[in-house]
């Protein structure tokens, strides 16, 4: 197949090319940190994620994940910067959506990982089956 020397996959931008549809090559996110995710902030109107395009149709949006994926609270307190809530916009340092939101722009029902609550996966399979 074709290989693109820009294309790089970590989480962040491997998530981000999964939901837009589009490679880091065009949505600009070529790492994890909060510098280069900020980039989908400025790209995500030419290219939205799944959740975007569904919900100005009228669809029901939904998603939980990783912290690469949604933003979320470490256990340290960290703030981990997740791609998708840039959509919503952000700076170099963070989303601008609180990271407990349980819902966005993009998602009518959000639900970032809480790495500090041991029943996290039974809620995230009951989140999904709601």
């Amino acid at each position: 197949g074709r290989r693109c020397a820009e294309y790089v996959w970590v989480t962040g931008p491997g998530w981000l090319a999964t939901v837009t549809g589009v490679n880091n090559a065009k949505h600009q996110v070529k790492s994890n940190d909060p510098k280069h995710l900020h980039a989908f902030a400025a790209t995500s109107e030419q290219f939205p994620t799944v959740f975007a395009r569904a919900k100005r149709n009228g669809l029901v949006t939904a998603a939980s994940g990783t912290p690469a994926f949604l933003s979320a609270v470490e256990p340290d307190g960290r703030l981990n910067c997740g791609v998708v809530d840039y959509e919503c916009g952000g700076d170099e340092t963070r989303p601008a959506l609180d990271f407990s939101a349980t819902s966005s722009c993009n998602l009518d029902f959000r639900a970032g990982q809480q790495h500090d609550d041991p029943e996290q996966d039974l809620k995230t399979s009951v989140f999904a089956v709601e």
